[in-house]
């Protein structure tokens, strides 16, 4: 039986450690998805922390975070 943790206890961070991580391995979110594009910032200063495209064409935002933040993410 595995122990439970969180991305905090094991010291790995949103931007550095499980973004690159997801980008490297995107197929762990469980759909078939291509990155493309990586801290992009859109014309209203909102920066998304992936961006993908599935199967479809739609997009995909994929907006991380390591522990509850307090803070609404929309």
């Amino acid at each position: 039986k595995l122990k439970s943790t969180t991305f905090s206890e094991l010291n790995l961070r949103e931007r550095y450690d499980i973004q690159e991580w997801i980008d490297g391995n995107p197929d762990i979110l469980g759909e078939n998805l291509l990155i493309i594009g990586k801290e992009v910032i859109l014309s209203s200063n909102i920066r998304l922390d992936l961006l993908a495209i599935d199967r479809k064409g739609s997009l995909v935002i994929i907006e991380l975070k390591r522990d509850f933040s307090g803070s609404n993410v929309d």
